[in-house]
């Protein structure tokens, strides 16, 4: 019985194992591409807004944006990578 119990935690625990791996990926991924100025892989939704061409992109547990403000003079034209979102370990890396 402990052997089924141990086989199936350690099961358990290569799944959890593969998908952190699978999400890191993905995040450097995209990151390498937000570096380049090229739109993300690994995104679930997109949002462009009406202010000259502001893209949103929203993935799992990172969000990017790309500024471009093009109907105000002193819009923002610069790059934000949102980790975390809203949580307490929000961590925001802005490249002009």
């Amino acid at each position: 019985m402990r052997q089924k119990i141990k086989r199936m935690i350690l099961k358990i625990l290569i799944f959890v194992v593969a998908l952190v791996f699978l999400w890191v990926c993905s995040v450097t991924i995209d990151f390498y591409r937000f570096t380049r100025n090229t739109s993300p892989l690994f995104t679930h939704t997109t949002i462009t807004a009406w202010d000259g061409g502001t893209r949103i992109y929203n993935g799992l547990g990172y969000k990017i944006t790309f500024n471009n403000q093009r109907m105000l003079p002193e819009g923002r034209r610069d790059r934000v990578f949102e980790f975390g979102g809203n949580s307490i370990l929000a961590f925001e890396r802005t490249m002009g």
